[in-house]
C-alpha cells in the first residue's frame, strides 16, 4: 500500500512541475530583467532583447532550459526561471548573427 501512494506521489509532483513548466516567453522575460538588473546602459541598447532573441529553448517537460551556443543561459522549473551570468562583452557577436539573418 506504501508504494502505492509513493507512486501516486511521483505522478502528482510530476504532473504539477509539467503544468508549471516555464514557456520560453518566461525565459525572455527573465534574460531581459536581468540585463537590466546588471547593466543599465546594455539593457537600454536592446542587450536584453538581443540576448533573449538569441537563445534557444529547450523544453524538457518538468523543466525548461535556454543556451547560447554550449552555455546554459536560464533554467527553470515550477513557474520559475533563473537566469545565470550572461556576459555582455558577446554582444556585437550576437548583433552581427542578428544582422546576418536580417539581411539573408
Amino acid at each position: 500500500m506504501f508504494k502505492l501512494f509513493k507512486f501516486a506521489f511521483y505522478v502528482i509532483v510530476a504532473l504539477v512541475l509539467f503544468m508549471l513548466n516555464p514557456k520560453k516567453e518566461q525565459h525572455e522575460k527573465a534574460i531581459q530583467e536581468q540585463t537590466a538588473k546588471d547593466n543599465t546602459v546594455a539593457a537600454l541598447l536592446g542587450a536584453g532583447w538581443i540576448k533573449s532573441k538569441m537563445v534557444s529553448y529547450n523544453d524538457y517537460y518538468v523543466c525548461s532550459v535556454t543556451k547560447y551556443g554550449d552555455t546554459f543561459v536560464s533554467f527553470g522549473i515550477a513557474n520559475y526561471v533563473w537566469v545565470g551570468n550572461v556576459d555582455t562583452s558577446e554582444l556585437k557577436k550576437l548583433k552581427d548573427k542578428i544582422e546576418d539573418k536580417l539581411d539573408g
